[in-house]
């Protein structure tokens, strides 16, 4: 449920997650840039029983071996 944490508990109604996410790995550059993974997430958070609205959140992640 997203990586904020908002959600430690499962909140009365259900909690649904509906996210899409899109991850890339640069294939060009110097030895600081290729091979870099970029995944970004976004998150759309409703009740399960009822129609309230818990909200959105958008997740980045950069990653890069050293």
């Amino acid at each position: 449920s997203g990586w904020a944490d908002k959600f430690l508990m499962t909140p009365v109604n259900g909690l649904e997650d509906r996210y899409v996410s899109v991850a890339y790995k640069v294939p060009f550059g110097n030895e600081w840039v290729k091979g870099t993974k970029i995944m970004v997430v976004y998150h759309d958070f409703q009740a399960h029983k009822t129609n309230a609205d818990y909200g959105t959140e958008w997740d980045v992640a950069v990653k890069k071996s050293l």
